[in-house]
């Protein structure tokens, strides 16, 4: 749809991780499709670098990356 959406607070959270302050839990993943219009895949990836999350980049897939994907990350 060539549109965008970013969440509130957006760009202080971007902030507080580029001075390392985000509080980051002790396990964090973040999984984004890398055809997702909401969550920028490039911004998603820039903020788990920030935080030493590990980001994954799902193939194919959009913003709903599906209940077998899901699934299959929560039950790991």
């Amino acid at each position: 749809t060539l549109t965008s959406f970013i969440p509130p607070r957006a760009g202080r959270i971007m902030q507080l991780a580029q001075e390392g302050t985000f509080p980051v839990p002790e396990c964090c993943e973040i999984h984004v499709g890398e055809e997702d219009w909401q969550s920028n895949p490039a911004s998603v990836t820039q903020l788990a670098h920030l935080l030493g999350a590990e980001a994954t980049l799902v193939p194919k897939a959009g913003h709903m990356l599906g209940k077998d994907y899901v699934g299959a990350v929560l039950d790991r």
